[in-house]
């Protein structure tokens, strides 16, 4: 599917999500199976953060709110299909290359140092590779 036809899409194709930011990424990946197509126009959805915005949420994340959690997620989630795509064929289906993926992106912002200089996809992504590299 071309970045195209994600765009033609619209929202009455998918799940209607008025506020991206309290969908729960975790809980719609443990869908079996998850809708791919139906992935990459939500994550296509999701606001890129600010460094500030950014690091206020992983603050909070670190202290346990889920909801920021998740707003992390999803503002980095368009990160991982790119990833994923560079394992396609190699033995793990695309499925599993994306919530494994997302795994370790959660991961990777309980990991995050919150003074860091680096913005946190910065950080996650040799952690992702290095995962689905194994798969």
């Amino acid at each position: 599917m071309s970045r195209d036809d994600v765009n033609r899409m619209t929202k009455n194709q998918y799940h209607n999500i008025k506020d991206m930011k309290t969908f729960n990424v975790i809980e719609y990946l443990k869908k079996e199976p998850f809708d791919i197509d139906e992935f990459l126009v939500m994550i296509g959805r999701a606001e890129l953060l600010s460094r500030e915005e950014e690091k206020t949420l992983v603050i909070k994340a670190h202290q346990g709110d889920d909801e920021a959690m998740n707003q992390l997620l999803w503002a980095n989630a368009r990160f991982v299909p790119n990833l994923a795509s560079q394992y396609k064929g190699k033995g793990a289906s695309v499925q599993e290359l994306l919530k494994v993926g997302m795994a370790v992106l959660k991961n990777a912002v309980v990991e995050y140092d919150v003074h860091s200089e680096e913005p946190l996809i910065k950080f996650a992504v040799p952690q992702i590779r290095e995962v689905l590299e194994k798969l």
